[in-house]
């Protein structure tokens, strides 16, 4: 079939093909010079969807980047991104055809890699897992919106879309070595874990304990927090600690903050800074808990209000005192023990630790 002009730009003709484009399929063919018009001083084949990335490279020198998100829009995809991926999503259903959504989750699907997979959320908790090579399209045209007016998209339109055969994207092969057969694990697996040590422990990196750092407590409120935020999807798995820890013999306190990946203790971002004015490390406190979860801090620690943001952590609700299985004790196990006594406080400290059914039982636990 014979390709149609397109004029991009006065005096620039383009021909746009009804044939097969080869991806992955090595070079385009070559054409003769007189085969071969000129645009803008640049060379450009006469045949531009014959080669898919040949096809991407001359929507971006006849269409901007805002027209293809137009057109994105317009038939449901997703038109975020960047310039490229936009250009790449959007040559992807010209020449394709428009894909359907996702059976899942019913939102937008894009090339990643070796496979198409959804770009949409299931809740704000986890990102949608679908993904496929052989993506379902549509018979349907692509629609075009009528905001826009560039030649090429509308010579395009009427020539290429009429076509009742459209060609099918052809992906490279993926390197399963393992395909078909069923792996079994033997044996007890270890699961990695974050230690807390309750609202009022201090974490262990940063040192303090030893030398007698507490957690700030003002107008009621303890300064330690502890986040996590899980995606199977994205493969995210993270943890972040914050903590203000004041040492009782200097006029001085720390702001501690640790970010990383669940059981590998080397990644992430962790860093103890000294401060010396209260009221402003309680507001980068309260800055940082609004910037890694989208809440306000005072609304969580007073009334437990919080509203799960995708992405974002989410702060995990630590009893008021010391974890048992860090040598600790809540504050109510503390007074109970002092006052159904008469032997020293600190005799009844221990009793209560080696008496205590709550580690008894995380030591079972453990054992299940």
């Amino acid at each position: 079939m014979k390709g149609a002009k397109v004029h991009g730009s006065p005096g620039d003709d383009i021909k746009v093909s009804h044939k097969k484009p080869k991806v992955g399929g090595g070079a385009p063919k070559s054409k003769k010079p007189e085969d071969s018009p000129q645009t803008n001083g640049k060379l450009i084949k006469q045949e531009p969807s014959e080669d898919f990335q040949e096809f991407v490279r001359v929507l971006k020198e006849n269409v901007s980047v805002d027209e293809m998100r137009e057109i994105l829009r317009e038939n449901g995809q997703d038109a975020s991104g960047s310039d490229q991926s936009v250009f790449d999503r959007c040559a992807d259903q010209m020449v394709y055809g428009p894909m359907e959504a996702c059976p899942v989750c019913g939102r937008s699907l894009e090339l990643v890699g070796l496979s198409y997979s959804c770009m949409g959320f299931i809740s704000e908790w986890s990102k949608c897992s679908f993904s496929t090579r052989d993506v379902p399209r549509t018979n349907a045209n692509l629609k075009i919106p009528s905001g826009v007016k560039n030649e090429f998209i509308k010579e395009w339109s009427r020539n290429y879309q009429a076509s009742t055969e459209r060609p099918k994207r052809e992906l490279p092969p993926t390197d399963q070595p393992f395909s078909g057969m069923t792996i079994a694990f033997a044996g007890r697996m270890s699961r990695p874990q974050l230690k807390l040590y309750g609202k009022r422990g201090v974490y262990k990196d940063t040192e303090l304990k030893e030398s007698g750092g507490f957690i700030m407590e003002k107008d009621g409120i303890l300064f330690n927090c502890a986040f996590s935020v899980c995606d199977q999807a994205l493969g995210l798995n993270e943890y972040c600690i914050m903590q203000i820890i004041v040492m009782p013999t200097e006029e001085k306190h720390y702001l501690y903050f640790k970010r990383g990946r669940v059981g590998d203790p080397t990644s992430g971002e962790e860093r103890l800074d000294e401060r010396t004015n209260v009221g402003k490390t309680i507001k980068e406190f309260k800055q940082l808990f609004e910037d890694i979860t989208g809440n306000e801090f005072e609304p969580w620690e007073r009334e437990k209000k919080f509203s799960k943001k995708r992405l974002k952590f989410y702060p995990i609700d630590m009893a008021d005192g010391v974890d048992v299985r860090y040598g600790g004790l809540g504050v109510r196990q503390l007074g109970i023990a002092a006052a159904h006594t008469k032997i020293d406080p600190r005799v009844a400290e221990v009793l209560k630790l080696l008496f205590c059914q709550e580690v008894y039982r995380i030591c079972i636990t453990g054992l299940l």
